[in-house]
C-alpha cells in the first residue's frame, strides 16, 4: 500500500499515514513552496495543482496567502498502536515555521522530549540554515546541521551537511571546527524547473568530493514533468548507473493520468517496467480514484484508493481497497476520514512549512484511521489519530501553558478535577480525549470550576481547553 508520510512525518517523525498525496495536493489554494531537500521518493501525484512540487521547495520557504491569515497551527496529539505522541510549532514575526518539538509519553506516563528541529531564514524568507536535535535517553542530544544558497532569482542551489569537529591550537587550547562531509547541487532549466540533484560526499582520506547520487528531471513543453531518474556513481566505470524512473502522462488541465515505474534488472542491465498508477477525476478535475497496477507479461490491477469530498470540497474520506485475484472483487481494507472546520480557509491559517500545506482546503480539526471488519461487514476506529490545535495570530501559541496561569487539581483524580486561572478568563471548552483519541467528554466551563468524570474508566486522558486566546493541552491520570 502506498505510504504518504508527509503529514505524519511533519507531526511526529515516524508515523505513517496512508492518504494518498495527489489527492491532498488539491487540497490547497495557495502556492506552496516548501523548505527541505526532495524527500527520496517522487511524488509525482502532487502535480494535479502543482506540477514541480516536489521541487518547489528549492524556491522561497513561505507561502504567500492571498487573505490575512487570523489563526496558526499550534500543536497537534497523534495516537498510534505505537506510540502517543505531541508537536509543537513556533513561528518569527514574519510567520516563518521557527521551530518544531515532538514530545512523546514514555514507560512512566511522562511527555519526553524526542525531536528538536531549527529553522532559520533570510530577509526574503528563505531557508538558509536548519539544525535538527535528536534528544537521547540519556538526555543528552545528537544534532545534524544543514546549510542552504541559493542563486539571483531564488532557486537553492547548494545544500550542505555540516558536522563540528575539534583541533588544538598552539597554545593547547581546543577550537571548534565546522566540517561539510555531504553536499547536494541543484541545477535548474531557464524557467527554474530543476534539472538535476547530485549529491557528493567528501574522502576521508584525500578531502576531495565524490560523487554518490544523482536525481536528474525532463519536461514537457508545459512544464509537466514527464521522467525522473535516479542513479548511483559507479566509480569502477565512472559513469552514473541509473536504477530506477518514472515517467509521467498527463489529460485535460494537465492533470496526471498515468506515473509509471521502472527498476534497473542487474542481470540484463536495463530499466524494465515495474508497476503504474492510474489516476481519474471528476467533471471538476478533483481526483475520484487511483489504482495501481504491476507489470506481470501484462498490467494487473491490484490496489485502487477512492476519494471522498464535502459540499465544500474539502477531502472527507479515502478509501482503500484490494483486488481479491480469487473472486475478481475489490475488498475494503483500510479507511483516513478527515474532520474540517469550515469558519477559516487555508489561506487564513499559518501552517507549520513542513511539506504538509497542500492537506488544507479550510481547518484542519481531525484524521481517523478505520480498518474493515469482514466479519461484521463495517468500519471500526483503529491505528492512527490525528488531533489539531490553533490559536489566533496575534499570540505566542504555545500549547504548553506555565502552571500559574492554568492549574488542574487533583491529578492524578478519582471523580472530579477543578480548573483555575489566575488571569481572568470567562466561559472555555474543556475537551478530553481517550489514549485512542477517542473525545470522551466535551464541557463548557469556567475559572474554579469543579467539573464531574466519575463516569470515565482508569486510565490516561488528554486534555485541551480552548479559551479566547490560545489552546492549551495536557494530561491526565484517574485512578
Amino acid at each position: 500500500m502506498l505510504k504518504i508520510n508527509k503529514l505524519i512525518l511533519f507531526l511526529s517523525l515516524f508515523f505513517s499515514l496512508s492518504i494518498s498525496a495527489d489527492v491532498l495536493s488539491q487540497l490547497s489554494h495557495p502556492v506552496h513552496q516548501g523548505n527541505s531537500k526532495k524527500s527520496s521518493y517522487n511524488i509525482p501525484s502532487l502535480f494535479n495543482e502543482q506540477r514541480d512540487y516536489p521541487f518547489q521547495k528549492h524556491f522561497n520557504t513561505k507561502t504567500k496567502n492571498l487573505k490575512i491569515p487570523l489563526i496558526k497551527l499550534d500543536s497537534s496529539i497523534n495516537f498510534s498502536c505505537r506510540k502517543i505522541s505531541k508537536s509543537i510549532w513556533e513561528y518569527d514575526e514574519r510567520g516563518n515555521n521557527s521551530s518544531q518539538m515532538i514530545y512523546f509519553i514514555n514507560e512512566l506516563g511522562v511527555w519526553q522530549q524526542e525531536y528538536i528541529f531549527e529553522f532559520f531564514y533570510d530577509e526574503n524568507d528563505r531557508l538558509v540554515a536548519k539544525n535538527d536535535h535528536i534528544i537521547l535517553l540519556d538526555g543528552n542530544k545528537f544534532s545534524l546541521y544543514w546549510e542552504y544558497e541559493y542563486n539571483q532569482y531564488g532557486d537553492m542551489i547548494l545544500e550542505k551537511e555540516i558536522f563540528f569537529d575539534y583541533e588544538t591550537d598552539e597554545n593547547g587550547n581546543q577550537i571548534e571546527i565546522k566540517k561539510f562531509n555531504w553536499k547536494t547541487e541543484f541545477k535548474y532549466n531557464q524557467d527554474h524547473k530543476i534539472l538535476s540533484e547530485v549529491i557528493y560526499y567528501r574522502s576521508k582520506e584525500t578531502g576531495e568530493w565524490i560523487f554518490n547520487s544523482l536525481d536528474d528531471y525532463d519536461y514537457d513543453l508545459k512544464g509537466n514533468l514527464i521522467r525522473s531518474r535516479y542513479a548511483l556513481w559507479d566509480k569502477t566505470n565512472q559513469t552514473w548507473d541509473y536504477k530506477w524512473m518514472d515517467q509521467y502522462t498527463y489529460e485535460g488541465l494537465n492533470r496526471l493520468k498515468t506515473n509509471t515505474f521502472s527498476r534497473k534488472n542487474e542481470v540484463t542491465g536495463q530499466l524494465e517496467v515495474s508497476s503504474m498508477y492510474v489516476y481519474q477525476y471528476d467533471r471538476s478535475w478533483k481526483s475520484i480514484e487511483k489504482t495501481y497496477f504491476i507489470w506481470l507479461d501484462c498490467w494487473n490491477p491490484s490496489g485502487k484508493w477512492i476519494y471522498e469530498y464535502d459540499e465544500l470540497r474539502n477531502l472527507k474520506e479515502e478509501i482503500y481497497q484490494k483486488l481479491d485475484t480469487v473472486g475478481g472483487q475489490w475488498i475494503n481494507v483500510q479507511k483516513y476520514g478527515l474532520e474540517h472546520d469550515n469558519t477559516y480557509s487555508a489561506e487564513e491559517i499559518i501552517i507549520p512549512e513542513r511539506e504538509i500545506q497542500e492537506w488544507f482546503t479550510h481547518k484542519l480539526d481531525r484524521i481517523q484511521e478505520y480498518c474493515w471488519d469482514k466479519q461484521k461487514g463495517k468500519w471500526f476506529q483503529n491505528g492512527f489519530t490525528g488531533l489539531f490545535f490553533y490559536s489566533p495570530i496575534n499570540t505566542s501559541g504555545s500549547d504548553e501553558v506555565p502552571a500559574n496561569n492554568y492549574i488542574i487539581f487533583p491529578n492524578p483524580f478519582s471523580d472530579h478535577i477543578t480548573i483555575t486561572n489566575n488571569e481572568n478568563w470567562a466561559c472555555s471548552t474543556l475537551l478530553i480525549f481517550d489514549q485512542s483519541g477517542k473525545k470522551v467528554s466535551e464541557k463548557s466551563i469556567q475559572n474554579g470550576d469543579k467539573i464531574n468524570l466519575s463516569f470515565l474508566s482508569d486510565g490516561i486522558y488528554f486534555y485541551n481547553i480552548q479559551d479566547n486566546i490560545q489552546t492549551h493541552t495536557g494530561k491526565l491520570v484517574k485512578e
